[in-house]
């Protein structure tokens, strides 16, 4: 919520999602720790999203393809505000995400399947030119199972996964975020990379008590959660 609550622009909608304000308070941070001041701050916001509301398919109804990767890019990411990234990606995300972008996508990559193809389009999917690039698979909304009270264990509270890029997970709270190795990338040293995690956990705007949790293990893998991000 705090995260949010600073991300929203005062013009345009006046409001953001909350992947919308996640997305630009990671690259933004990671960006100003990061990258020289002499980049153009091109940025990429990729996300995997659930097709099957664009496909006319029930929440819980079972597919077995129904994921598609689809991104939205702009420059200038070290002149702007956070307000000015989330409303970027915001404005960006109303063509490049809506549910026909998301219909049309699943349908190239079924297409492609059918004659062979469908590692192409995946490859097509992932950016190549760019300063800082985020890959969200946001989790964020998963209810964490509940055994109730005669199980062991009860309620679930954690999770362990190898899902990727980037999790977002909930925890209590606010979320838990996973960084991919990847969005480090600008960082060209390990403690630069440290600088830029530390940065994550440090730039968190406070309303009140904040609980943050965060590691780094080799390989710039790192998690930083956020009570009411």
């Amino acid at each position: 919520a705090r995260i949010k609550a600073a991300a929203t622009p005062v013009d345009g909608d006046g409001w953001v999602s909350t992947q919308e304000a996640l997305s630009a308070y990671i690259l933004l941070t990671i960006g100003k720790a990061a990258l020289p001041p002499t980049s153009q701050g091109r940025a990429v916001a990729a996300f995997i999203l659930d097709a099957r509301k664009a496909l006319g398919f029930r929440s819980d109804d079972i597919i077995g393809s129904g994921l598609v990767f689809l991104r939205v890019g702009f420059s200038g990411l070290l002149q702007m505000s956070l307000q000015e990234v989330a409303g970027t990606l915001h404005e960006l995300s109303k063509s490049n995400l809506s549910q026909e972008a998301v219909r049309n996508r699943w349908r190239l990559v079924a297409g492609a399947a059918n004659i062979g193809l469908e590692f192409d389009v995946m490859r097509d999917a992932y950016p190549t030119k760019y300063d800082i690039c985020l890959f969200l698979n946001n989790q964020s909304k998963r209810e964490l199972p509940d055994f109730g009270q005669e199980a062991s264990g009860g309620a679930a509270e954690s999770v362990l996964s190898n899902a990727g890029p980037t999790l977002v997970l909930p925890t209590r709270g606010g979320v838990e975020v996973l960084l991919d190795p990847s969005t480090l990338k600008a960082a060209r040293s390990a403690s630069a990379r440290l600088a830029a995690l530390e940065a994550l956990r440090r730039e968190i705007p406070v309303q009140g008590a904040a609980i943050v949790k965060a590691s780094c293990v080799p390989g710039a893998v790192g998690s930083a959660g956020a009570g009411g991000a």
